[in-house]
């Protein structure tokens, strides 16, 4: 695959790339690199499925559930149970981590393969890191944060959160073109909705907290629904999870 779609993702990529060179130890620049292939690899998979079943651009997002808040404000618990009632849905890891099949022929087939992967990755994360899981819990098949979605982009705040990138930060929220990012954000979620169609969505990540204009800009019938803690205990947690 070659075709990578609308352009302005490299902005995004240049800014992460300049600004973590020689930064971190190796394990640090690996894990970083690897996110990076990934995001590239689930761009093209996406513009490629895309172009083979545009229809897929078709499909409404009707009146989104949106959970955001600060970083460990409880935004998990409360999607869980919003996502509790039968006409409601999240979206689970194993499909955020790659919002395209491998398999177009056989559906359950791919769902177990890319459980599989998935699944392998967090074994080695929970391995390196095996009081995560008491902090975030998380296995292919639970709800997770979409940001992963942004990722493709290259316009996530994770990649300051996460690696300590105050300038490209600094970019999203002040020179970034959100609204264009949150249009690649639904394309993703349209891919994923072709392929397993279901109901009103309840989204969650905090990061959403930073670009709410951006986010109704292309959602405007969405349904914010805004978790509050004490900022101080949030900024100790989050500081926890991230180290």
């Amino acid at each position: 695959l070659t075709d990578a779609g609308d352009e302005r993702f490299l902005d995004g990529l240049d800014r992460i790339v300049s600004e973590a060179r020689g930064r971190y130890t190796p394990l640090g620049t690996a894990l970083l690199r690897n996110l990076l292939v990934q995001a590239l690899e689930n761009r093209l998979r996406a513009v490629d499925y895309l172009k083979r079943h545009p229809e897929a651009l078709e499909i409404p997002i009707r009146h989104p559930i949106i959970v955001l808040g600060f970083p460990r404000s409880g935004t998990t618990l409360l999607q869980t149970l919003l996502a509790s009632s039968a006409d409601r849905t999240p979206l689970e890891f194993w499909e955020l981590f790659s919002a395209t099949p491998r398999n177009e022929v056989d559906a359950e087939a791919d769902r177990a393969m890319r459980i599989r992967r998935l699944g392998r990755i967090l074994s080695v994360a929970n391995r390196l890191v095996p009081e995560l899981n008491s902090i975030h819990e998380s296995g292919p098949t639970t709800p997770e944060e979409d940001w992963q979605l942004l990722v493709p982009c290259f316009h996530a705040l994770t990649f300051e959160l996460a690696y300590g990138l105050e300038g490209y930060g600094q970019w999203l929220e002040s020179g970034a073109d959100m609204a264009w990012a949150y249009g690649e954000f639904k394309r993703q979620l349209q891919v994923i909705l072709h392929q397993r169609p279901r109901s009103q969505l309840v989204l969650k990540c905090p990061d959403h907290l930073w670009f709410v204009d951006a986010l109704l800009s292309v959602f405007p019938d969405a349904c914010i629904v805004q978790t509050h803690r004490d900022p101080a205990a949030c900024i100790a947690s989050d500081t926890s999870m991230i180290s």
